[in-house]
């Protein structure tokens, strides 16, 4: 029993020394060979795990499921009234029968009773399992089921007579929160400057507000149709084919927010690969969360009741934490090469930020000066390998001062601002150490400001703090009077 636990200590410690030591050290970042392959994705999943930990990821998932359930009902409700307006239902139900057999039966062509389908399947798909039999209290009490409560408020407000000029604001100021909010968490994970105009904003967000609807409307309907039981039984074996839908459906969502939102250029292959394993992932603890919700009513009708809102809560939550993953994820193989240096920029000392700020002067004036190609950051990680993040934070700052001048290509290359022969090393230099804010005014206080002259003029290499604190020993005092 004693040599068993001695080896296991043994083996347990041999795997922590791989993990924490070992695997930084074979097979570096960009190895192409073989034997780098399995230490690549150890490191992918060390760093992955400590970003989601240290980069408050966690709480920004926190941040977002407040701001979805602030925003659940006008976000609905704009829904139901573009369905609602131009009856959308209706439309695609008349796009998709053609398309069937003629012995297979539709939903009513009514357009009220495919809207209210419509919406009874939107409740179906995005609340599975919250449906409870017989919602009585044991004292006779009718039970209200939240979900049922949430979707009547937003069919109310979907309704234009009811929804005022200050019910309009209210609703597009939740749901336009709520996508800043989602957009600067994808900034935050690739480090990248919030830039975006108002204009911008507004145009963009609008756009996405009035398509989402019609995308979401038509894959609600084509479910309801591949949900009935006539079409499931002609189709037979391929009915089930179908349902993999669901999975194609959130591939291609993620995929596009990976690739779309942040305002920098992503692969496809990483935003796919990314969309791919957090679409599963979500699928997965979706199936997992309906086929709780249908454990529930096992348990006391009031205690199952009141656990719908934390479940909820804690689906959504999981949730977008899946989402900020797939972030992470595509951003950590896209920068693979630089990604394990990701771990190092915490501790990174001034003097190697300093560096980096002016080897990346020099080398833009001179790709100027010679005539050649322009580089993106990316191109900069990889050659240089520098961490991107840190990239994005020194270029910001050259552009900020002048110095740097960003192009509009995609993705984005830089050059100097004005001619090399007016960029002096002073100003470089002062403009990274001037990077940020100053607390308070202790750079204006007159003992620190004559230190630095005398520094200055007996030069820094032979200037002593006794020269600077005694001056009966033939130091120049700076010390208060």
């Amino acid at each position: 029993m004693g040599d068993y636990r001695k080896r296991m200590a043994e083996a347990l410690g041999r795997g922590r020394r791989f993990v924490m030591h070992d695997v930084w050290h074979i097979g570096r970042p960009g190895e192409e060979i073989p034997r780098g392959l399995i230490p690549k994705h150890i490191r992918m999943i060390v760093l992955m795990a400590k970003h989601l930990w240290e980069d408050d990821l966690l709480l920004r998932a926190s941040a977002l499921t407040f701001a979805t359930i602030l925003s659940i009902v006008p976000f609905l409700a704009i829904m139901f009234f573009v369905i609602q307006t131009f009856n959308v239902g209706e439309a695609i139900g008349d796009l998709l029968e053609p398309s069937l057999s003629t012995g297979v039966t539709l939903a009513p062509s009514e357009s009220a009773e495919r809207n209210r389908e419509l919406w009874e399947t939107l409740i179906a798909l995005l609340f599975g399992g919250f449906e409870q039999p017989g919602n009585v209290a044991p004292d006779g009490r009718q039970l209200t089921n939240p979900v049922k409560m949430i979707m009547l408020y937003a069919e109310r407000s979907s309704n234009p007579r009811t929804l005022t000029l200050a019910g309009i604001v209210f609703v597009l100021c939740a749901v336009f929160g709520l996508m800043m909010n989602v957009e600067a968490s994808f900034n935050k994970i690739w480090n990248l400057p919030w830039s975006r105009s108002w204009y911008r904003i507004f145009s963009d967000y609008l756009m996405i507000l009035l398509l989402l609807p019609f995308m979401v409307s038509a894959v609600l309907s084509a479910t309801a149709v591949l949900e009935s039981a006539v079409i499931s039984r002609r189709l037979g074996s391929f009915a089930v084919g179908l349902r993999g839908i669901q999975f194609v459906l959130s591939y291609l969502v993620l995929t596009l927010m990976y690739y779309f939102i942040p305002k920098t250029r992503v692969k496809f292959r990483y935003a796919l690969f990314a969309g791919i394993v957090a679409g599963t992932i979500w699928c997965l603890m979706s199936w997992a969360y309906v086929r709780f919700q249908f454990g529930l009513p096992r348990y006391n009708i009031v205690y199952s009741t009141f656990a719908q809102i934390p479940v909820l809560l804690m689906w959504v939550y999981f949730s977008w934490l899946t989402l900020l993953f797939g972030a992470v994820l595509a951003f950590a193989y896209q920068h693979e090469t630089t990604f394990a240096m990701e771990r190092f920029i915490d501790s990174t000392s001034f003097a190697y930020k300093e560096s980096l700020g002016i080897w990346a002067v020099i080398e833009v004036c001179r790709r100027h000066d010679t005539g050649q190609q322009r580089m993106s950051i990316e191109d900069c990680a990889r050659q240089w390998n520098v961490p991107s993040r840190m990239l994005n934070t020194t270029f910001q700052v050259l552009e900020d001062a002048n110095i740097f001048v960003k192009t509009a290509e995609n993705p984005p290359t830089y050059q100097p601002a004005r001619s090399i022969d007016k960029i002096t090393m002073a100003e470089v230099m002062n403009c990274l150490r001037d990077a940020g804010n100053n607390p308070s005014a202790l750079r204006q206080d007159p003992v620190l400001r004559e230190a630095m002259r005398i520094a200055e003029r007996i030069g820094p290499d032979r200037c002593t703090m006794q020269q600077l604190v005694r001056p009966d020993q033939g130091g120049e005092s700076t010390a208060h009077p």
